[in-house]
């Protein structure tokens, strides 16, 4: 998987206005879980993943924007 900016910039805009992003729904789950670790590690937000087994992000929460 790659960075998507668009996605990215998406999920920040949610998290800022608290209001759901309809755009967002066209994303597959993983993708966004692995967008949002992308997140955290550039320290863009502070956020919860859960990995599995292999050490690969499956699920992920935002808590709050850095």
């Amino acid at each position: 998987m790659k960075r998507d900016m668009d996605m990215i910039r998406l999920l920040l805009q949610e998290q800022e206005t608290g209001e759901l992003i309809p755009e967002l729904q066209a994303y597959d789950e993983q993708l966004i879980v692995y967008q949002v670790a992308l997140m955290q590690d550039a320290g863009l937000i502070e956020a919860s993943i859960t990995t599995d087994e292999n050490g690969k992000p499956c699920n992920a929460a935002i808590l709050r924007m850095t």
